[in-house]
């Protein structure tokens, strides 16, 4: 499938990372998205939106691709740098 687009990530004073993206406009459909943080999975979703947990004050590659029967298509991918607070 195509690249997802608009990766976007809202960071939260609770030690977790809201991760959202849009789905591919063109190609085959995508019938799983797979998120990476700093070039690990983290996790596998249909959805189009994910929360993460993260580190304070630490600096992220976040990374988006699509999946489906086919295999794996390019990543989307956006880097954040964020000092949060911890509680």
């Amino acid at each position: 499938p195509a690249t997802p687009a608009s990766v976007s990530v809202a960071f939260s004073r609770t030690g977790r990372a809201l991760v959202t993206w849009t789905a591919p406009a063109s190609g085959s459909a995508a019938t799983s998205y797979n998120v990476y943080v700093n070039d690990v999975l983290e996790t596998t979703t249909t959805r189009l939106s994910t929360t993460v947990i993260v580190a304070s004050a630490t600096s992220y590659k976040v990374a988006i691709t699509a999946s489906n029967a086919a295999g794996e298509g390019s990543a989307n991918y956006t880097f954040y740098s964020e000092g949060l607070a911890t509680s």
